[in-house]
């Protein structure tokens, strides 16, 4: 039980820097981010307020970090292939 936590604790915590490395890279997720936060949206639903729109505006925000990552890997796809092949090796080491 106490491996499962920590495992899980781990792979949180690399989605969450995931997710401050794209914000800190791209500013169109960053905007939308500060969007969010600030309570703000430009969507096209203006009856939309508070607690009852958060879960589209976590999905939209959710999908341009997918969007700005894939064109990330897009650009970068021979660092993307070594940082793979870094993350497999690696997770070969701990687990052996």
């Amino acid at each position: 039980m106490r491996r499962v936590l920590g495992d899980a604790l781990i792979s949180a915590t690399a989605l969450a820097l995931l997710f401050v490395a794209l914000v800190l890279i791209d500013p169109r997720v960053r905007e939308r981010l500060a969007a969010l936060a600030s309570g703000t949206h430009d969507s096209g639903d203006a009856g939309c307020q508070g607690w009852a729109c958060l879960g589209g505006e976590v999905r939209e925000v959710s999908s341009m970090a997918l969007e700005v990552a894939s064109n990330q890997f897009m650009l970068h796809t021979s660092l993307a292939i070594f940082t793979f092949a870094a993350l497999v090796l690696v997770l070969f080491m701990v687990r052996t």
